[in-house]
């Protein structure tokens, strides 16, 4: 697998990019990640940086089980904001131990600042999934 290869999922991830402002509202924010059906929204300041990221997680945690308004309650008082960041030139393999070690299931991908994607589990998996069916191939085994 060439070194190209290697880094296509960071490079293009298929999770679909979703992102809010941090005055926006946790029920903005939530409708948001459902419209894109997705389980991560990257917050952003009103400069364009990353400066948080929103969980179902943290929807659990830090809203619902409180019994807080999501409608009432900015983003920005629930988003995590000590996180991980990754820029698209790292390898995969680099990647993945760092969501694996810092139990994290999605990670936002950032180049010269400025936002260009997340990468998640999902993401990974179907990179195995990839990998798998072409030693598959490659010796000739029979798929399941």
């Amino acid at each position: 697998m060439s070194t190209k290869d290697r880094r296509y999922y960071l490079n293009k991830p298929s999770t679909k990019l979703g992102k809010v402002n941090e005055d926006e509202s946790v029920f903005s924010a939530v409708k948001k990640m459902s419209d894109l059906g997705v389980g991560a929204i990257i917050v952003i300041s009103k400069e364009e940086r990353v400066i948080g990221i929103f969980t179902e997680r943290d929807l659990m945690t830090k809203v619902v089980v409180p019994e807080k308004d999501p409608k009432a309650m900015p983003i920005s008082e629930v988003m995590t904001r000590s996180f991980q960041v990754l820029s698209s030139d790292l390898p995969v393999l680099t990647a993945f131990q760092l969501m694996q070690s810092g139990g994290f299931r999605h990670v936002p991908i950032v180049d010269d600042s400025k936002l260009v994607g997340i990468l998640s589990t999902k993401d990974l998996h179907r990179l195995v999934n990839d990998f798998l069916e072409l030693v598959y191939d490659c010796v000739g085994w029979k798929k399941p």
